[in-house]
């Protein structure tokens, strides 16, 4: 454990090892879709909890990180209130728990689609800005692990017809896991 007195808060970063999801068909990539759809929804209730002002935390992020061909891990990163960690840390596995038994509402899977839709068609948009070191990333990925690299207009129509289709239950599968 680091200190540092001038700072006014800590960092705790929690990490879950899962298998990494394959992504070489399209039923791949709808695993993907569900599981992005997840971690958007729960990023989305943490960072609402952070503006309740008995909350023991002032910034939070999941994600999914590769950690190595056999191996990812769902991050929680949390900011944590000065002397606040042990109920941030009940906070987060409190919320995760929520989510295990109750899942999600319909609400909030419907705006985290509809904006997990949008950031894809940002991505088309804005494909002649990206740097060519996500192409380069990609085609790796494929030659070593066999993903498939469909051009940017394809990745959209599927962003879009799956998205929609997602269900509730599949979603608190995931939470389950």
């Amino acid at each position: 454990v680091e200190s540092d007195p001038e700072l006014r808060s800590s960092f705790i970063h929690v990490y879950d090892k899962v298998e990494p999801l394959p992504n070489r068909t399209r039923r791949d990539y709808r695993r993907w879709l569900v599981d992005s759809l997840y971690l958007e929804i729960l990023n989305r209730r943490l960072i609402e909890a952070e503006g309740d002002a008995e909350n023991s935390f002032v910034g939070t992020n999941v994600v999914r990180k590769h950690l190595t061909r056999t191996l990812d891990a769902i991050t929680y990163s949390i900011r944590v209130k000065e002397g606040k960690v042990d109920e941030a840390l009940a906070a987060l596995f409190g919320e995760l728990e929520r989510v295990k038994r109750h899942g999600f509402l319909l609400n909030e899977t419907l705006r985290a689609g509809k904006e997990l839709v949008a950031a894809r068609e940002s991505v088309l948009v804005e494909a002649d800005k990206a740097p060519s070191s996500t192409l380069a990333a990609e085609l790796v990925r494929n030659y070593l692990e066999g993903e498939q690299v469909p051009d940017r207009e394809l990745e959209l129509a599927w962003v879009r017809e799956v998205v929609p289709a997602i269900t509730l239950k599949e979603l608190g599968e995931l939470a389950v896991e």
